[in-house]
């Protein structure tokens, strides 16, 4: 995965695993946190809380998987929107941050 995708989406403002998780979603279209865990090398709370809070912002799905053995179920995340949609969701929030700078930096005029 490359370096600087993962950097471009960390200045969207997204943390540093959120931008390496949702990077390799990107690219996989689904997976096991396991594998963005070893493939990204990022630890396992993380991946969960990158994909909680893409689950709440409609961006990822999460299923069980019939896992043999005891333990936690395993969860397959997938992308619930395309590529295309998020990154129009990151782009508004950018254009919405500007928006902002741009009134502070009027407002630093008057003062």
């Amino acid at each position: 995965m490359s370096r600087e995708k993962a950097e471009t989406l960390a200045l969207t403002g997204l943390r540093h695993y959120e931008a390496k998780t949702l990077l390799y979603l990107f690219n996989h279209g689904k997976a096991y946190s396991r594998d963005i865990e070893r493939e990204m090398d990022l630890r396992q709370p993380e991946v969960s809380s990158a994909m909680s809070d893409f689950i709440k912002k409609g961006w990822v799905e999460k299923k069980p998987v019939d896992a043999q053995g005891k333990g936690r179920p395993t969860m397959l995340y997938t992308l619930k929107k395309e590529k295309q949609h998020i990154i129009i969701e990151l782009k508004k929030k950018i254009a919405d941050d500007v928006k902002q700078k741009t009134e502070l930096y009027k407002e630093l005029d008057a003062l």
